[in-house]
């Protein structure tokens, strides 16, 4: 008698917890799938676990099983401990799904799979740079880079995007394409009345390994942020910035040409914080603001931040190269920034904060709740 195959694993290099981007991604897909009868289990990594550490999360979709290595350079560049888990699970696998994942490995555990029936699907969520780093390491990444995203995806059996940039690029390529965006459990979002002018932003704006960084090269334009709240106290406008996931010696680090900020005690760096301190200030917070350049990596991503801004009933504030324009204009959730400069986009975003109406209360059905795209992964996963 044949193995039910019910089993989804997902596989990445990411950190096994509840606060970092990735992590929620995963789970969240991961109650899609229980929601259409698929177990799930995670290989990741931990901080300070044995190798091959093993729990467990309940959800009320279902449970999740994790899978936690140890993040050292052995494991880090073998897929030997990858590969023995997939043997546990082998004969009740419908499919792996890679998580921006390295080529080689990726290439190896793929050739595993097409072994034991197992199909193979890829989640796409960035289109990663390589112009940092000394030039070897510029030369390996460009070659990982491609060989993932040119050549191993398409030939996998589905691929979900988080954006429409790698949609439309894939779609061309082959049929069994998917987009999803980073996704929330909040389906229904009450907004409370806010009488401050209290921005928040959270996130990884820059790699903190990069030495001599230039901040247009910034994931996230932190420092025009930062410009444009020092510029709105200056003018004596009541207003505040909180900043999550970096600390005033980090920021500093890389924007030296700030170093005023410690003047300001509206302006506060809270560091890395769990996911329920995040939660504390967004629900005492007004605007998140997203900025960003205009290039292909913007383009291919997602903002998780955009998400966790709707599914806390925040407005964002953005320029307009993100896919949020059709959610804010829908929600009356936010004010786009249009300019051709980034110079000019510090006093776009005091005009945003300045002139904002007050925050409407009430209550809406967040578009990012995770049931709304379970239809998604049934169709990348059926037989067809």
């Amino acid at each position: 008698m044949k193995s039910k195959k019910d089993k989804i694993l997902y596989i990445g290099n990411y950190n096994n917890n509840s606060t970092n981007a990735s992590s929620q991604r995963v789970i969240n897909n991961c109650r899609c799938l229980h929601s259409i009868g698929y177990e799930t289990i995670v290989i990741g990594y931990k901080d300070d676990c044995s190798d091959n550490d093993i729990e467990e999360i309940t959800l009320k979709s279902g449970k999740v099983t994790l899978h936690n290595l140890k993040r050292d350079r052995k494991s880090n560049f073998s897929v030997r401990n990858i590969l023995e888990i997939i043997e546990l699970y082998s004969d009740s696998i419908k499919g792996i799904i890679l998580y921006d994942y390295n080529s080689l490995k990726s290439i190896i555990i793929n050739k595993y799979c097409i072994r034991r029936n197992i199909r193979t699907y890829v989640d796409l969520t960035e289109w990663y740079s390589s112009n940092q780093g000394n030039i070897p390491y510029r030369v390996l990444k460009f070659i990982d880079i491609n060989v993932r995203m040119k050549l191993f995806a398409p030939k996998c059996d589905g691929i979900i995007t988080v954006s429409k940039y790698l949609y439309n690029y894939y779609s061309k390529l082959m049929d069994n394409v998917i987009k999803v965006p980073p996704l929330s459990n909040v389906n229904k979002v009450t907004i409370s009345s806010n009488t401050t002018k209290r921005i928040v932003y959270a996130g990884y704006p820059f790699n903190l390994k990069t030495h001599n960084i230039d901040s247009k090269k910034f994931k996230d334009r932190i420092d025009i942020i930062v410009d444009s709240t020092m510029n709105m106290i200056k003018k004596s406008i009541d207003v505040s910035l909180d900043i999550i996931g970096i600390t005033a010696e980090e920021y500093l680090s890389k924007v030296p040409k700030h170093s005023e900020v410690s003047n300001y005690s509206n302006i506060k760096f809270h560091g890395v914080l769990d996911k329920e301190a995040v939660d504390q200030i967004y629900s005492k917070s007004d605007y998140v603001v997203l900025i960003r350049n205009h290039d292909r990596i913007s383009k291919a991503g997602y903002s998780t931040k955009f998400v966790d801004a709707i599914s806390n009933g925040l407005n964002v504030i953005t320029n307009d190269n993100f896919e949020m324009y059709e959610v804010i204009d829908s929600l009356d959730r936010g004010t786009i920034i249009s300019v051709d400069s980034m110079e000019d986009v510090a006093n776009e975003i005091e005009k945003a904060v300045v002139s904002e109406e007050d925050i409407k209360i009430g209550e809406y059905v967040n578009p990012f709740f995770y049931m709304n795209y379970t239809e998604y992964f049934s169709e990348l996963l059926s037989e067809d």
